[in-house]
Order: C-alpha cells, then sequence, then structure tokens
C-alpha cells in the first residue's frame, strides 16, 4: 500500500468498505429471514385452520355446514362427515352467557339475566385443536327447538398453557 497512489488508496479502502457492507447487509437479511419467516408460515398455517379463526368466522363455517333449520338427525350425520366428534347429547336446551363467553346445558331455567335458554336439547361437539400458540380445544354447542331443528351455535374454547 505505501507504493500505490494516495487516489489508488482512496480507491482500495472504498471498495473494502463496500464489499464489507455488501457482506453485513447480507448477513442481515439471512437473520431477518431465520428470525420472521417461521412466524409468517405459522401465521399462514393458523389463518388455513379454520377452528383458528375468531369464534365469529368458526360459528359461521359451523353454521355453513349446519344450516340453521337442519334436523338433529341431518345435523349428527353431518358432523360424523366433517370428522368431528359429539361429545355430548343432552335433552335440554343451552344455557348461553355471551359477555364471560360460555355455555353450558341448562337442566332449568338460568335466573343469570346475563344469560339465555335456547332450545330444548343441544349437544356438545368437539371440532378440533390447534397450538397458536397455546395448546386450545375448539367445541361447538349446538341447539335445537322442539321440533328438533338447529337454531343455535356457540363455540366455545378451552386453552391449555401446560
Amino acid at each position: 500500500m505505501k507504493n500505490m497512489s494516495t487516489e489508488a488508496q482512496k480507491q482500495f479502502v472504498h471498495m473494502k468498505e463496500f464489499k464489507t457492507q455488501t457482506i453485513l447487509k447480507r448477513i442481515s437479511a439471512v437473520l431477518i429471514s431465520i428470525v420472521i419467516l417461521p412466524f409468517v408460515f405459522y401465521g399462514i398455517f393458523l389463518l388455513t385452520v379454520p377452528i383458528s379463526r375468531p369464534d365469529k368466522a368458526v360459528r359461521s363455517y359451523v353454521m355453513k355446514e349446519i344450516p340453521v333449520g337442519t334436523n338433529r338427525n341431518e345435523a349428527i350425520e353431518i358432523i360424523n362427515n366433517q370428522g368431528w366428534e359429539i361429545d355430548h347429547i343432552a335433552e335440554c336446551g343451552l344455557c348461553i352467557n355471551n359477555e364471560a363467553g360460555c355455555a353450558y346445558f341448562a337442566a332449568e331455567e338460568s335466573l343469570n339475566l346475563d344469560e339465555r335458554t335456547v332450545g330444548t336439547s343441544s349437544m356438545k361437539v368437539y371440532l378440533g385443536n390447534y397450538y397458536g400458540p397455546l395448546y386450545t380445544s375448539v367445541k361447538a354447542y349446538i341447539a335445537f327447538d322442539e321440533n328438533e331443528k338447529l337454531i343455535e351455535v356457540f363455540i366455545m374454547r378451552e386453552i391449555d398453557g401446560i
């Protein structure tokens, strides 16, 4: 470098800095890709799993598969064809509390003003589970009227942090 002219030395230093910057940009791009891409792919995966969507969307999905007015026997057939599992069938309606986000089988009329009782028979259906990021189990509570026609679907999630 001692024999080089000042202009050549400047050009050499500039080339060295340019190469260093290029290498640093490439390393940064690779590191960002390694960190961010798994989250992007996981997000896309969750969007493709219908039960991982918000409760309102899952409810719409279930009601699209089992429309309002479907009789109970047809609903059971659809549930089995979908690969869902019937957890319990009850000869009573559902007690639904939208604010608390819960539903349960109503053996008698609820006295809680925040709850409403729907239907005369009902069932709890296990729709499936997913990790997002915690283990989440999704269930649908389905209510039928006195003519055994579907009138209501309520979605409930159980999240396990362990």
